[in-house]
């Protein structure tokens, strides 16, 4: 082997060990924004119940079947939490959608037209959206309400085809929530509505209020306060 086919292999072994510890360090600053986040908004006056303890969102499998590295490499993170709830899940209650190593949590929440929803995302990568000069991370936090449960196919046909929303249901596992977390991003606006599929049903909410920062932002206290105040705030309107 020639020294040029050494330092070759030596550069891509570099490279490899950069930017893996690039990945580690930016997924551990992440979990502590969040953590952060978290502990800020339950000690306000929203009487917040956190969903789930980890801020794992599930993967779809169009998103698998068109990007196979999301199988290894997560590109968002969030987190939902029922406003007005109270109170924390307990240890036997963690539900990670997906993970097969973490017991479910099966008693779910039961959804009525009051039932309001604090949603947080960052949005750390999209490979299409990476392509141009445009993609930035963004943070985003969103009020979800009105949620509603239609049936679709077999349990579509079972009720004749007629699609009838209940605005009071139970929603279980509770992790399902979570899949609303992949249709929030920064262009989605006030009384915007999102919709997102479980097994039998469709499960849609209006988006009440919505704010968004490029995740450079959060590199002051002062900023960071400031998201947080805008997140209390759309929850109290």
């Amino acid at each position: 082997m020639s020294t040029e086919e050494e330092l070759s292999h030596n550069e891509i072994s570099e490279r490899i060990v950069a930017g893996m510890g690039l990945v580690y360090d930016l997924f551990n600053e992440m979990n502590s924004l969040f953590r952060m986040l978290v502990e800020t908004l339950e000690s306000s006056d929203l009487d917040l119940l956190l969903l789930k303890r980890r801020f794992i969102l599930p993967k779809t499998k169009k998103r698998r079947f068109l990007n196979p590295a999301d199988d290894y490499v997560k590109r968002d993170m969030g987190f939902v939490a029922q406003i007005g709830a109270g109170g924390d899940l307990d240890d036997e209650a963690i539900d990670v959608l997906e993970d097969e190593d973490i017991e479910v949590d099966k008693k779910g929440i039961q959804i009525t037209p009051d039932s309001q929803f604090l949603a947080v995302r960052a949005i750390l990568y999209d490979p299409e959206a990476a392509k141009t000069d445009s993609f930035k991370p963004f943070v985003v936090g969103a009020i979800l309400s009105s949620l509603n449960q239609s049936s679709r196919g077999r349990a579509l046909k079972k009720v004749g085809g007629v699609v009838k929303k209940k605005e009071n249901f139970q929603l279980k596992p509770t992790g399902r929530i979570y899949r609303a977390l992949i249709q929030l991003d920064p262009t989605i606006k006030k009384g915007h509505e999102i919709s997102w599929v479980i097994p039998k049903y469709n499960i849609s909410a209006t988006v009440s209020g919505i704010v968004a920062n490029p995740l450079v932002e959060f590199d002051t206290e002062e900023k960071f306060n400031e998201f947080v105040e805008s997140l209390i705030n759309l929850a109290e309107i």
